[in-house]
């Protein structure tokens, strides 16, 4: 069976959740933790997005050129348009996104709000990316809530990897961060993008 008619065979027996904009798709997935695709179609181009336990985990797109898959497919969604999105079993969720792995998470849960975050008009320098070692009792701190944000803005959410790791992908200028722990207890910091790129150590 080819891909694009199983996508379609999934699609058929998945439960139509209804039809979202972006910042509303990432806030109904996360709070209800659902195991989804989420599909915006543009022209002859498809865009599915694959959650897994409310959190996005993949990303395919289908044109009349082939097929793409991961982190590149994020940057051709229209955050801007709206996307129909589909419950499906948990096991699907995973075995299609282990296919089509979405690595720099923080570009998914970027909405339109957040993208004005450090008021591009300030800057005339690209977005570089910092990166936020995060250790506790000198271990790496794997599965920490990291947020980063200006006062006022959505911000940007991720969670630290095995290596106690996360990355966001920011414009010059001053954040505050703040990290919650296994024990629900937030650290909070100031990290400062000095526009390029960048690793920050933090000991919680």
């Amino acid at each position: 069976m080819e891909i694009i008619e199983l996508f379609e065979k999934v699609l058929n027996d998945a439960n139509y959740a209804g039809e979202f904009n972006f910042s509303d798709l990432n806030g109904i997935i996360g709070e209800k933790k659902y195991h989804a695709l989420a599909v915006q179609t543009r022209g002859k181009s498809t865009c599915i997005l694959v959650f897994v336990n409310g959190e996005g985990e993949g990303a395919i797109q289908v044109d009349g050129h082939g097929m793409m898959f991961g982190d590149k497919v994020v940057y051709n969604i229209d955050k801007n348009g709206s996307f129909r999105l589909f419950l499906i079993d948990k096991n699907l969720a995973e075995s299609i996104s282990a296919r089509s792995r979405i690595y720099e998470k923080s570009h998914l849960m970027e909405t339109e709000k957040t993208r004005d975050l450090p008021e591009f008009s300030k800057f005339s320098l690209k977005p570089a990316k910092i990166t936020l070692i995060i250790t506790h009792e000198g271990l790496p701190a794997e599965g920490l809530k990291v947020k980063i944000f200006r006062i006022g803005d959505t911000g940007l959410l991720d969670t630290t990897s095995k290596e106690g790791h996360v990355s966001f992908v920011l414009h010059k200028g001053k954040y505050d961060c703040t990290i919650t722990d296994n024990e629900n207890r937030e650290h909070k910091y100031e990290i400062i993008q000095p526009g390029r790129d960048a690793v920050i150590n933090l000991e919680i």
